[in-house]
């Protein structure tokens, strides 16, 4: 709770001082949810689509337009922008309960994630604008939170339902909740080799009477979609642009501006943070792959050792199964946006941001890795500190100087 009431405070201080309309796209989506809450018309059904976007994210803020009013213009931009601050708690509290589902019984990474959720200066700033990438990281937390639910506990229909529901509003928001669609075939296997695991396992045959349908949604109707997805992404030249794609995604500089455009880089990315500072998080990314790779090493070398499967579920054999899940979700989005920029050449590293769970769970994980479990409380402080500097430094050294 201490997390999420600073992450307001936070979140309010970034939506008062950046001026008005210099967040992405923020006055064509002024206008969109005027029309809706002014003219009671709905952008693609009823109005035009003035976004380029599905409609949900516009809907849902004009009532906050109508909050704002009464204080004029000024009044209207920042009740939006409010808005996306609380979507970012969401963001924030399902991360943490996403993380504290993949790690059970460890403190440091559910605590470390919601702290690179929280105060990560790119996504700080993108969630106190107004865009419906404010909504689009919602549904993609609460997509990856009811995934992690999906593993670790019995399948069942309502949780496949609310997930379909999850995905659903997704879509209403934004085209680039399809990578769900695609990552949901992958889920339906992993959901169905853990059940199967756990039934062997189980001595409680019990609470699987909705299994075989809800494995079977799962599975088949992703498999409906894939080829509709892979048509609407990149048409007939899918099989020759894999190569151009790969290429695109292994360019070093390519990589280097996605790094920064991830972690912070302003505006209609016109304000950049200093080199030393991109150097330093990517430090802290090495640190945190290298604590990764030693953590699984073991952790897969203690599961191959234990011959007896009973003692699976003590092994945490879940987490070994969320964790290539996060991390092949993480990769197939970041192949997602060089094919994006390859084709368009506008490419940036706030697409990223629906992952942006899966990257700080795996990232809390490898730096835990690198740190005695008695220190972890210390580790934590440190990391929020460190964490809270950065954001206050993008925001008053580099924010604030370049409007004010």
């Amino acid at each position: 709770m201490l997390l999420l009431a600073f992450g307001l405070a936070k979140g309010i201080v970034w939506a008062a001082m950046v001026p008005q309309g210099e967040a992405y796209d923020e006055t064509v989506y002024i206008q969109e949810i005027a029309m809706v809450a002014q003219e009671h018309r709905i952008p693609g059904i009823t109005g035009p689509r003035l976004t380029g976007h599905t409609q949900l994210y516009s809907v849902a803020a004009a009532p906050f337009f109508i909050l704002g009013s009464p204080w004029g213009e000024a009044g209207r931009i920042f009740s939006i922008r409010f808005f996306g601050v609380l979507l970012s708690l969401v963001v924030v509290y399902f991360g943490y309960a996403t993380a504290a589902l993949v790690f059970p019984g460890n403190r440091f990474v559910p605590l470390a994630t919601a702290t690179f959720l929280l105060l990560h200066p790119g996504s700080t700033f993108v969630m106190s604008s107004i865009n419906s990438d404010t909504l689009l990281n919602a549904f993609a937390a609460l997509f990856f939170w009811q995934s992690a639910l999906l593993v670790r506990f019995e399948i069942s229909l309502k949780r496949v339902a609310l997930l379909f529901l999850i995905i659903a509003g997704g879509l209403l928001t934004k085209e680039r909740f399809w990578f769900a669609v695609a990552l949901l075939g992958i889920l339906g296997f992993v959901v169905a080799i853990r059940a199967i695991l756990r039934r062997r396992t189980s001595t409680d045959k019990q609470g699987f009477g909705g299994f075989p349908i809800a494995a079977l949604l799962l599975v088949a109707l992703p498999l409906l979609l894939f080829g509709s997805i892979f048509n609407r992404l990149f048409g007939s030249k899918f099989l020759g642009a894999v190569r151009p794609v790969i290429n695109q995604a292994m360019d070093p500089a390519f990589r280097i501006d996605m790094f920064k455009y991830f972690w912070g880089f302003f505006s209609w990315l016109t304000i950049p943070m200093t080199d030393q500072i991109y150097r330093l998080l990517a430090l802290l990314v090495i640190l945190g792959v290298l604590g990764c790779t030693y953590a699984l090493i073991g952790f897969v070398k203690k599961i191959a050792s234990e011959t007896d499967s009973s003692k699976w579920n003590s092994l945490r054999v879940d987490t070994l199964i969320l964790l290539p899940f996060f991390a092949l979700s993480t990769v197939l989005m970041y192949y997602a946006l060089a094919a994006y920029h390859f084709y368009s050449g506008g490419g940036e590293g706030r697409y990223l941001f629906v992952v942006l769970v899966p990257i700080f769970t795996l990232l809390s994980w490898g730096l835990s890795e690198l740190v005695p479990e008695r220190f972890w409380s210390q580790a934590f402080m440190g990391l929020f500190g460190a964490m809270f500097a950065l954001n206050m430094v993008a925001l008053y050294n580099f924010v604030i100087p370049y409007y004010y």
